[in-house]
C-alpha cells in the first residue's frame, strides 16, 4: 500500500452546552487570545492624543488669546477714540454705557451699537516731524546734480534713452 500523502482531519462534534456558560464550549475562543485583544499598543493611544494636543495648540489656543484681546481692547475704549466697527464704519466714541457705545460717524450723525461691535481702536496718525530747519521731512528738495524731472521708478531722466549702442 501507498503511504497517504494528505494529512487527516478530525472532526469533533460540538458538545452539549453547559450550563454554566451558555454555550458550547468549542465556540469559546482560547483564554489567551482575549488577553491580547485587550492590550492596546501604546503607540496607537499617543496618536490621538497627540492629534488632540496639537489640534488644541494651533487653533483653540490662538483664537482664546485673540478673543481676550478683544474684550481687553473694548474694555479700555475712552471717549475721544477713534475706532471701527465690524462693519467697517469709522468713528469717534462720544459715550460709553455698560453695554452700549455711542459712535459720531460724521458730525451730527451719532450712532449707538453694542461694545462688541467695535472691531479696532485706530491708531492715531502721526504728523510728518518737523525738522529743525522747519521744513518738513516728507518734502526734501532734489540735491544739486539731481533734478526734478527724474523719474523714481527708473531713475531716468524723460527723453534720455538707456539703450545700449
Amino acid at each position: 500500500m501507498l503511504p497517504r500523502l494528505t494529512p487527516t482531519v478530525r472532526l469533533r462534534r460540538a458538545s452539549a452546552p453547559e450550563p454554566s456558560s451558555g454555550g458550547p464550549r468549542a465556540l469559546a475562543p482560547p483564554s489567551h487570545s482575549r488577553r491580547h485583544r485587550r492590550e492596546i499598543p501604546l503607540v496607537e493611544l499617543l496618536l490621538p492624543i497627540l492629534l488632540v494636543v496639537v489640534f488644541w495648540l494651533f487653533l483653540i489656543r490662538p483664537q482664546q488669546r485673540r478673543a481676550k484681546e478683544t474684550a481687553a481692547m473694548q474694555r479700555s475704549l475712552e471717549p475721544g477714540d477713534e475706532v471701527m466697527l465690524t462693519a467697517g464704519l469709522f468713528g469717534t466714541v462720544v459715550s460709553i454705557d455698560d453695554d452700549r457705545i455711542q459712535v459720531e460717524l460724521s458730525p451730527g450723525t451719532v450712532v449707538t451699537v453694542a461694545r462688541g461691535a467695535i472691531g479696532q481702536v485706530v491708531p492715531p496718525q502721526v504728523e510728518e516731524a518737523e525738522d529743525e530747519t522747519g521744513d518738513q521731512t516728507g518734502d526734501e528738495t532734489p540735491a544739486s546734480g539731481d533734478t526734478a524731472d527724474t523719474d523714481p521708478t527708473t531713475g531716468s531722466t524723460p527723453g534720455s534713452d538707456d539703450k545700449e549702442s
